[in-house]
């Protein structure tokens, strides 16, 4: 899955139901395309996990109560690439994860700026 059709799914996902969290997703998908570049990662992989992050906490995606686990299942079973199933379960390659990490944070951080 690419990156347009991971952000058609975040947003079919979180758009109506949980608007932050997509608006969220968009700031750290956003983040996502200096910070692969500045740090040497694969900026598709990484604008992809940060898109799709959320997706655990849709009610579509929602089965245990842990958004990661739920994320990453959902992913899982509709043929995502398996490192994108692992970061957006909270893992996967470690330089990958911290940047994630990093583009969850500016995100939140500018979503609590703006409102």
């Amino acid at each position: 899955m690419g990156f347009d059709a991971a952000r058609a799914l975040a947003e079919t996902l979180l758009a109506h139901q949980r608007p932050q969290l997509w608006e969220r997703a968009q700031r750290a998908a956003i983040a996502a395309r200096p910070l692969a570049q500045e740090r040497g990662l694969d900026r598709d992989l990484l604008m992809t996990a940060a898109v799709l992050h959320p997706v655990g906490h849709s009610p579509v995606a929602r089965r245990t109560g842990d958004p990661h686990r739920d994320g990453a299942r959902f992913l899982q079973v509709r043929g995502v690439d398996p490192r994108v199933v692992a970061l957006v379960g909270g893992g996967g390659d470690p330089a990958l994860a911290a940047a994630l990490a990093s583009c969850v944070a500016a995100a939140r951080d500018a979503s609590g700026a703006a409102g």
